[in-house]
C-alpha cells in the first residue's frame, strides 16, 4: 500500500462518501420496506462500487492484485446505470411489464461480458494516487450501456416532469432529475474525456455526487418529505405556497383569522384543481363543495 500523503488526501473523500451512504441507510432503516425494488438495486450497486473503489487506493504501488476489484467496480457501476433507468421508468409510471424483464436480462448478460477477464477491462495501472483501468477490446460495451442508460434516464424524467398528468409523479420525476442530473452529466463527461485520451480516476467526485443523489432519494421517499424538499426549491409551486402561508403562521404582525382562513382555503383549492388535472368538477367533488362554489372561491 502506498504511504504517500497524496493517496490519503484522495482517499478521504471516498471514505467520506462510503460513511455517508451508511449514515443514509441507518437514517432510512424504518422506511426500507417502502423503497422501490429498482431503488434497492441502485443503492446496493452503488455501495458495492464504493467498496471496490477504495481498493484502488490500497493497491496504488502494486496495482496488479486489484484487477478483480476493478472488474467488480465496473459491474456494479453498470448495474447502477441500468437500475437508475429502471427507477426513472418506474417513477414515470411506465408499466413494469414493458421494461423490467428487458433491463434485467440485458443487465445479466452485460455483467457477464464485463466480468470476463480481458474483454472489457484488459488490466489496471497506477496513476500515482489510485488505480485506473486499461480498456479492453470490448470496453465500448460498458461505455455505450452507461451513456445510453444514463441519458435515457434524464430524458424519461424530463418528459414525465413536463407531460405526465399525475401531479405526484411529476414532482417525483422532478426531484429525481435534480438529484441524478449532476451525477449523470459528470459520468458522461468522464467517459468522453477518457475516450479522447485523458487518463485519470474520477470515481471520488462521482461517488460524492452519487451520495447527494442518495440523500435526495431516501429523504423524499415519503410523500410528506417530498413536498418538504420541494418547498425549499425557489421555482416550485410548493415554495410559492410556503412563502404565502409561512408569514401567516410565523409572522410577528397581527393576523386576522378570517383573512388567514381565506388564504389557506385558496391554496387548498388551487392544489386540488392541479391534482385533478385542471378538472374543476372533480376538484369540487374531492373537496366536498359545488362547482359554482369552487369557481367563486378561485376568483376571490
Amino acid at each position: 500500500m502506498s504511504s504517500g500523503n497524496g493517496v490519503l488526501v484522495y482517499a478521504i473523500p471516498s471514505v467520506l462518501a462510503l460513511a455517508l451512504k451508511i449514515v443514509i441507510f441507518l437514517m432510512a432503516r424504518h422506511s426500507l420496506r417502502q423503497i422501490r425494488p429498482w431503488l434497492w438495486v441502485f443503492l446496493l450497486s452503488l455501495f458495492g462500487a464504493n467498496l471496490a473503489e477504495l481498493t484502488g487506493f490500497y493497491y496504488t504501488d502494486n496495482p496488479a492484485p486489484s484487477y478483480y476489484y476493478m472488474l467488480g467496480y465496473y459491474i456494479c457501476a453498470l448495474l447502477a446505470c441500468l437500475s437508475l433507468l429502471g427507477l426513472s421508468l418506474d417513477v414515470s409510471g411506465c408499466p413494469s411489464r414493458y421494461f423490467n424483464r428487458p433491463i434485467i436480462v440485458y443487465g445479466v448478460l452485460a455483467s457477464v461480458v464485463v466480468g470476463m477477464p480481458g474483454l472489457v477491462i484488459a488490466g489496471v495501472e497506477s496513476i500515482g494516487y489510485s488505480v485506473t483501468r486499461v480498456a479492453g477490446p470490448y470496453y465500448w460495451v460498458w461505455q455505450i450501456t452507461a451513456v445510453v442508460s444514463l441519458l435515457s434516464s434524464l430524458v424519461v424524467l424530463a418528459h414525465c416532469w413536463r407531460r405526465n398528468q399525475d401531479p405526484l409523479r411529476r414532482r417525483r420525476a422532478f426531484v429525481l432529475l435534480i438529484g441524478s442530473g449532476p451525477m449523470v452529466l459528470m459520468v458522461v463527461a468522464v467517459i468522453a474525456a477518457m475516450q479522447v485520451g485523458f487518463n485519470f480516476n474520477a470515481a471520488v467526485l462521482v461517488s460524492l455526487l452519487i451520495t447527494f443523489l442518495l440523500m435526495v432519494l431516501v429523504y423524499t421517499e415519503t410523500t410528506e418529505r417530498l413536498f418538504r424538499f420541494l418547498s425549499i426549491i425557489p421555482t416550485t409551486k410548493e415554495h410559492r405556497s410556503a412563502g404565502i402561508i409561512s408569514p401567516l403562521i410565523f409572522g410577528h404582525g397581527p393576523v386576522h383569522l378570517k383573512e388567514a382562513s381565506a388564504v389557506f382555503e385558496r391554496e387548498v383549492i388551487k392544489n386540488a384543481v392541479e391534482r385533478c388535472g385542471g378538472n374543476k368538477t372533480h376538484a369540487a367533488n374531492m373537496l366536498g363543495i359545488s362547482r359554482n362554489t369552487l369557481l367563486r372561491k378561485l376568483k376571490e
